[in-house]
């Protein structure tokens, strides 16, 4: 598959209750080895992504990248969304694939889809690489001007393009925001005891700047987990955190395979 132009080649699975979600693919190792699921943050989609799985493909790694419900080419549905239903779908992937045992790091949103499978999941999880997560609004900074910044994505005719270039439902991009909103907003996105049913080895990265999420939260979540190590950042940005990895090595490896894999 061509990373530079990867969004011609998504492929399409369905859920069991008969969504039709996107996912991509990269199958440059042996498909014997363990596989490493990277998941977007929210509103965003597989492109956020791909420079890291065209970097960890020099490894002979293979990697999936889903599209959660609404997002990038998958369909929205009719549920409404949750963390748990994410993870649903992605089993959902995974069973299809015939793929067990799976590694996975996620950002934002898909930090906490990664965690949240580390815990159902946690004989057929390997590592984890949470970055940015969050477990409710109260780790939320300025969750006050949530509404304010959802109402004006509706009017915003670059995000709105972005949608339209890879989205089957362009007419839902409304109720697509609010169901985001929704999941952002809701009570619980996951809970200190699912953190502790945690077995795998995990890393949870933060930034002391992230303009979202509390740094206070990040340590509090590493408390919970068993076996997990912290990376706070000095001065990033949430979105600035993923990349950030790539810069990362061990062994003169990448360490992001290193973590997972090794």
């Amino acid at each position: 598959m061509s990373f530079e132009n990867f969004r011609n080649e998504v492929k399409y699975y369905s859920t069991l209750d008969g969504t039709k979600l996107a996912f991509f693919d990269f199958n440059s190792g042996n498909l014997t080895d363990t596989p490493i699921i990277l998941m977007h943050g929210g509103l965003g989609n597989a492109s956020e992504m791909i420079e890291i799985a065209s970097f960890i493909s020099n490894y002979g790694v293979r990697i999936i990248i889903p599209e959660y419900r609404g997002h990038g080419s998958s369909c929205l549905g009719k549920m409404m969304l949750t963390y748990d239903l994410y993870c649903l779908d992605i089993t959902d992937l995974l069973n299809t694939l015939k793929i067990n045992e799976f590694c996975t790091a996620g950002f934002s949103d898909g930090a906490i889809t990664a965690l949240k499978l580390a815990a159902l999941l946690p004989n057929r999880v390997k590592g984890v690489i949470s970055i940015a997560p969050d477990r409710n609004p109260a780790d939320m900074k300025n969750i006050q001007n949530l509404k304010f910044e959802f109402d004006s994505l509706k009017n915003d005719p670059v995000y709105f393009a972005e949608y339209l270039a890879c989205s089957p439902e362009p007419g839902k991009y409304e109720e697509y925001l609010d169901l985001v909103y929704h999941l952002w907003t809701s009570a619980s996105h996951i809970e200190n005891e699912e953190l502790a049913k945690i077995k795998s080895k995990c890393l949870i990265v933060g930034s002391d700047s992230d303009e979202y999420i509390k740094t206070e939260s990040f340590y509090q979540m590493a408390e919970q987990i068993g076996n997990c190590e912290l990376k706070i950042y000095e001065g990033k940005l949430h979105g600035e955190l993923t990349n950030l990895l790539m810069n990362l090595s061990a062994n003169k490896r990448n360490f992001l395979v290193d973590f997972l894999i090794v």
